[in-house]
């Protein structure tokens, strides 16, 4: 059997593009396994890290949709847009994170609240489809 490559933290945090706090959270929710090599030493397999940044996920497509129209938001200056992009893809990972610790029914709530902030966003629709 093949040994898969691990991760450091800092690595998986630039991997991810996201900070150390958002990655622990992310370990507390579920959303990553964390290898635990002792008190102070974490890692990550590279795998799993792959598998949350796969771009022809449901859930990707939907994030990337989002931070599309956030951008033209912003680009607009309209801040009203950009408060509900903000808040559809705060909703949006909380569904990711319902979803991943098997709570399909509150991703299905958490998705719907994503919904009200961007009805005319149809990628969440489309990620709706796979809870």
């Amino acid at each position: 059997m093949k040994e898969q490559p691990l991760v450091r933290v800092q690595e998986a945090c630039a991997l991810l593009s996201v900070n150390e706090k958002t990655l622990r959270l992310m370990i507390s929710r579920g959303t990553l396994d964390a290898v635990k090599l002792g008190p102070k030493t974490t890692r990550f397999r590279k795998e799993d890290i792959d598998n949350l940044v796969t771009p022809d996920t449901p859930f990707a497509v939907a994030r990337r949709e989002v931070y599309a129209l956030l951008n033209a938001a912003v680009d607009a200056g309209d801040l009203d847009a950009i408060r509900s992009a903000n808040t559809a893809n705060k909703w949006l990972s909380c569904a990711r994170d319902d979803k991943a610790r098997g709570q399909s029914g509150a991703a299905k709530v958490s998705l719907s609240y994503a919904g009200r902030a961007l009805p005319n966003c149809a990628a969440l629709a489309a990620y709706g489809d796979t809870l």
